[in-house]
């Protein structure tokens, strides 16, 4: 999150800040595993309007200022597994969802309550009939399942 909200610094100082303030930048963080926290606005649910005030004390990052809040606000920024961004990738290549619109819907739905998850998937899962499973994937279930078959029919 520290290094989306530099980026967006560095836009809004290379760009008209204005024009770069006014447009929904997103940043999608893939994690190694199922946080179950889908955005930053979630993030600020669980753990108090305060968890961005020394979110990276190592660095001297401090709290983002109200400039990198406004050009990336904590309802842009997703935490979306391995698995969900393979998912994604399949929406995407299946041309079910486009990304901006799904990740400006996925923000919108965040901001309240009742209509936020607690993972992407299941903001994705609207707008797919089947989940799209990456070929090297495949491949490899594929390979194991066959040593499995051997193995257990030399018993």
């Amino acid at each position: 999150m520290v290094q989306g909200w530099r980026v967006a610094d560095v836009l809004a100082r290379a760009v008209d800040g204005d024009r770069v303030a006014g447009q929904s930048c997103f940043l999608v963080v893939v994690t190694s595993r199922q946080l179950n926290v889908c955005n930053g606005e979630h993030l600020k649910r669980l753990f108090g309007d305060n968890v961005y005030d020394d979110i990276l004390p190592e660095s001297r990052f401090g709290r983002p200022s109200e400039q990198q809040f406004r050009v990336l606000p904590p309802k842009n920024i997703f935490f979306i597994s391995v698995e969900e961004f393979e998912h994604l990738s399949g929406c995407l290549i299946e041309k079910e969802v486009e990304l901006l619109p799904l990740l400006s819907s996925a923000s919108d739905a965040q901001k309240d309550f009742a209509s936020s998850a607690f993972q992407f998937d299941q903001l994705l899962g609207k707008h797919t009939k089947k989940w799209w499973v990456p070929p090297i994937q495949v491949s490899a279930r594929d390979r194991v399942e066959r040593e499995l078959v051997q193995f257990f029919e030399h018993r």
